[in-house]
C-alpha cells in the first residue's frame, strides 16, 4: 500500500464530491451512533462503578461531552482522506476498505483504549471489551466509507 499526493491519483478513479460528502455524513452518522450503542448501551455496566470517578456523572451538566461529536467527525474526516489518497495493490473495493478500517483502527481506537488501560485502572476484561467493539465500529466505518466511494462501472 501507498499513500500519494491526491493530486496524483488518476481523476477517472477517484469518487465525485457529492459521494465523499455522502460518504463521509453516512461514516460520522454511524460513529456517534456507534459510539452511543457500545459505550452507552452494551458497555453502561461496565463503566457504572467508574461513574463519579474516571468517567463523567451523567446526571451533571458537563460540557466536555461536546467534544464527542468533534471526536467522530475528527475520525470521519480522517478514514475520508486515508481512502482519497491511500491506493492499496487489491482493486476489490471490500478488501481495501477492511485494510484501510483496520489501519484506521491501529491509527485510532487501538492506541488510545491502550493507553487507558495502561494509565488507569480499567479491568482487563473491559479494555478488551473496548477494544473488541471499536475495531467492530471501524470496520463498519470503513466498509460503509467503502461501498459508497467504490469505483462505478463506466
Amino acid at each position: 500500500m501507498t499513500v500519494t499526493n491526491s493530486g496524483e491519483q488518476a481523476t477517472a478513479t477517484r469518487p465525485r464530491k457529492g459521494r465523499i460528502a455522502l460518504a463521509g455524513v453516512a461514516v460520522f452518522i454511524l460513529a456517534n451512533v456507534g459510539a452511543v450503542l457500545v459505550h452507552g448501551f452494551l458497555l453502561a455496566a461496565d463503566y457504572q462503578p467508574y461513574e463519579g470517578t474516571l468517567l463523567r456523572r451523567g446526571d451533571e451538566p458537563a460540557w466536555q461531552f461536546v467534544f464527542l461529536p468533534v471526536v467522530h467527525l475528527s475520525f470521519s474526516v480522517g478514514l475520508i482522506w486515508l481512502f482519497l489518497v491511500a491506493r492499496t495493490a487489491d482493486a476489490r473495493w471490500v478488501s481495501r476498505a477492511l485494510k484501510l478500517g483496520v489501519m484506521a483502527y491501529l491509527m485510532g481506537a487501538a492506541p488510545l483504549f491502550l493507553l487507558w488501560y495502561s494509565e488507569q485502572p480499567w479491568p482487563g476484561t473491559l479494555a478488551a471489551k473496548q477494544l473488541g467493539y471499536e475495531l467492530v465500529i471501524a470496520i463498519v466505518l470503513s466498509l460503509t466509507a467503502g461501498a459508497i466511494m467504490r469505483p462505478r462501472a463506466a
